[in-house]
């Protein structure tokens, strides 16, 4: 099993991220996780522990920000 001894480990971004799969699953991603691309178009996600994902270009849609839950009105 792989644990973080330290969430402060990883740098935050201030940019979470919601990654949007072919499936229509749906995976947020806290400030502290990171993405790229391979040259293939893959999309590489290491989560705010380190841990590395490889997603198929065939397997996720789309990227973006989250956006905040609506505020109860009362």
């Amino acid at each position: 099993m792989r644990t973080c001894r330290a969430a402060a480990a990883v740098p935050r971004s201030g940019m979470a991220f919601d990654l949007h799969r072919a499936d229509g699953e749906v995976l947020r991603f806290d400030d502290a996780a990171r993405f790229s691309f391979t040259a293939t178009g893959h999309l590489v996600v290491y989560d705010s522990h380190g841990n590395k994902t490889l997603f198929s270009h065939h397997s996720w849609n789309w990227l973006e920000e989250p956006v905040a839950p609506p505020r109860p009105r009362g």
